[in-house]
């Protein structure tokens, strides 16, 4: 739901890692506008007046410590660090504007019924190649209820878009993949190539508050009235809480900027500068009125600056357990493998820790407020020990469920598993557009880079056929 491109640095790096200078900021920022809908695209994206009264509070915290505030993440001249108002797709009737709405309403898939078919209740389970493995030839599907199985048989192109999970797992039981992985599972070898390794993740850690019960989604909990009254605010007029995101503001900041003295940021010109890879945000910390803790406080009303690491170097994977389709993958997280992680998370927590104590002491904020959940909640943030903010993270930290990177686009003897025009390497006919191809996770909410990618995977689609006289020429 949250529409953030992203700082530009972080495609350059895309381009650099990749060898493909055409995924660099100047070549994908054209398709980011073909998505909004401001810039006569299909998304619809807003911004909201921000729903408590503590966010400004938030906001004046983060400019004491070294932050400059900024309405618009999206726009050309947004900095790479900063607190910035967060764009939504949410439409003007209040409604998410999601994928399906944007890009297929239903006026329109009526319009092209002749055409166009979905399949509901229907499993993918495999992709069948020709002898060479150089052509996808037809995809099996199984039917859920009737069990009956049916194979597609492919006029041009065959576009997997089952996302960093359930992508790898298909190509890997269509014999593409690992392979000691498919000797392992008996599933003969088309293609030996490193799908489903690399999964990357950002990772959240909570640090919650104890407000007043009118400055948190938890009102609702207390007061059946209040739920009542916004369940009839949203139903009746499209306003209240229920129109708007649990994030509606939120920092990204690189820590290697922070003075690990005062814990305040050192932030020049240079330093803002969103198109220089040094600047890319290693941390977000998302201002969410309600618990985004494990676990539950009853009786509490708490608001959560949820810290998110979006440059983990621990790398996970996603790898088939069978070849039967209907067998769940193993998924292997591997949180805090790298010690570069927990040394961010450390930093991140102080940072957090001191804009916590400024909001609360003073923001001149006009109600009382004290920590629920940290690494400490008694006495000074500044005598809490790194053994401490290590523990907390390892114990608190949660999947985003941003995940990526289990199909990353790269040349093939750097270990890419697509190419530049997104087709997978050695299947002519066979494209991946989804986030298991970001060649490294964008340190950004996932949902605008995978449009983007999928804007992009149109465009070479419709580039390919247009160049080709003979459609049958593969």
């Amino acid at each position: 739901m949250l529409y953030t491109r992203g700082a530009p640095a972080i495609y350059n790096q895309w381009a650099s890692v990749t060898g493909y200078p055409e995924w660099a900021w100047d070549g994908v920022e054209p398709f980011f506008r073909r998505i909004e809908k401001s810039q006569g695209g299909p998304v619809q994206t807003t911004q909201h007046a921000p729903l408590f009264g503590f966010y400004k509070y938030i906001e004046k915290s983060a400019v004491a410590l070294g932050l400059q505030s900024h309405q618009n993440i999206n726009s050309a001249s947004a900095p790479a660090s900063g607190h910035f108002y967060l764009d939504y797709t949410i439409d003007c009737r209040g409604f998410r504007h999601s994928a399906l709405r944007s890009y297929l309403p239903l006026e329109l898939a009526l319009r092209r019924r002749g055409r166009l078919a979905i399949c509901t209740g229907a499993t993918v389970t495999r992709l069948e190649l020709d002898v060479k493995g150089c052509l996808v030839t037809g995809v099996r599907v199984k039917s859920a209820k009737e069990k009956i199985e049916a194979v597609i048989l492919p006029r041009r192109e065959v576009i997997v878009c089952g996302g960093a999970i359930s992508t790898p797992q298909l190509l890997q039981l269509s014999g593409i993949g690992p392979a000691p992985l498919l000797k392992q599972q008996d599933i003969p070898l088309k293609h030996d190539l490193p799908v489903g390794v690399h999964l990357a993740d950002h990772w959240g850690i909570p640090i919650s508050t104890e407000l007043p019960f009118n400055e948190t989604f938890h009102f609702m909990e207390q007061s059946s009235m209040q739920a009542l009254w916004q369940v009839a605010r949203f139903l009746v007029g499209r306003g209240g809480w229920m129109r708007s995101p649990s994030t509606q503001s939120a920092i990204f900041m690189n820590t290697s900027h922070m003075d690990t003295k005062s814990f305040r940021m050192r932030l020049g010109d240079a330093e803002l500068d969103a198109s220089r890879h040094e600047n890319i945000p290693d941390v977000e910390i998302m201002v969410i009125p309600a618990n985004a803790a494990p676990g539950t406080q009853p009786g509490k009303s708490l608001a959560t600056l949820y810290v998110c690491l979006l440059q983990t170097q621990s790398e996970g994977s996603v790898r088939i357990a069978s070849s039967d389709p209907d067998v769940d993958p193993r998924i292997h997280t591997c949180l805090f493998t790298d010690p570069g992680d927990i040394e961010v998370a450390r930093n991140a927590l102080r940072f957090t820790l001191s804009l916590t104590e400024h909001f609360m002491t003073s923001s001149g904020y006009p109600y009382r407020a004290r920590l629920a959940v940290a690494p400490r909640i008694d006495g000074e943030f500044q005598d809490v020990r790194d053994h401490e903010l290590d523990e907390f993270a390892r114990t608190n930290a949660r999947a985003v469920l941003h995940l990526g990177c289990t199909c990353r686009m790269g040349k093939k003897e750097k270990g890419g598993v697509v190419d530049e025009e997104l087709r997978v390497h050695g299947v002519a006919n066979l494209r991946v557009a989804d986030a298991s191809v970001f060649p490294i996770l964008p340190a950004t909410h996932t949902m605008a880079p995978t449009y983007m990618v999928a804007e992009r995977c149109a465009e070479f689609i419709k580039n390919t056929w247009k160049a080709k006289n003979d459609v049958h020429s593969w």
